[in-house]
């Protein structure tokens, strides 16, 4: 059983898997920023805290509901190899995408997701919302 209470707040909210993230996001908001504002700070500090859950090298998605109601989406979903259809996978004798090895290599989408998500929402430069990231991994 859950015995965290209730929170309540006014101003905005974040949630994260780290503290030190969810800390950032609440920065962020408290300073003037925006919710992608927010989301792209704290996901600068998830790749410190939670390399293995949220890094730079997976896949990034976002739905963002404006204040008008109109919704937008990102999609980072990385690209396989080159050619990796269903067909391409069973030419070549695999019933399913491999586990290792280069035909199961895919390029991390997180990059342009995110630069896609600032570009189309953000009110702020990356360096500025990245810079408490950068001092965190500076200090260990």
């Amino acid at each position: 059983m859950n015995r965290r209470p209730p929170t309540l707040a006014t101003g905005g909210m974040v949630a994260s898997s780290h503290p030190l993230a969810s800390q950032e996001g609440a920065r962020v908001l408290a300073d003037g920023g925006n919710a992608v504002d927010a989301a792209l700070a704290m996901a600068a500090v998830t790749w410190l805290t939670l390399p293995g859950q949220c890094g730079l090298g997976g896949d990034a998605f976002a739905v963002v509901r404006e204040p008008d109601g109109a919704v937008w989406t990102v999609n980072g979903s990385g690209y396989g190899p080159d050619g990796g259809t269903t067909g391409f996978y069973r030419d070549r004798g695999f019933d399913a995408i491999p586990l290792d090895g280069a035909l199961a290599v895919a390029v991390p989408g997180a990059p342009a997701a995110l630069a896609a998500l600032h570009a189309q929402g953000a009110s702020r430069a990356l360096p500025e919302l990245w810079e408490p990231a950068a001092r965190i991994a500076e200090r260990g």
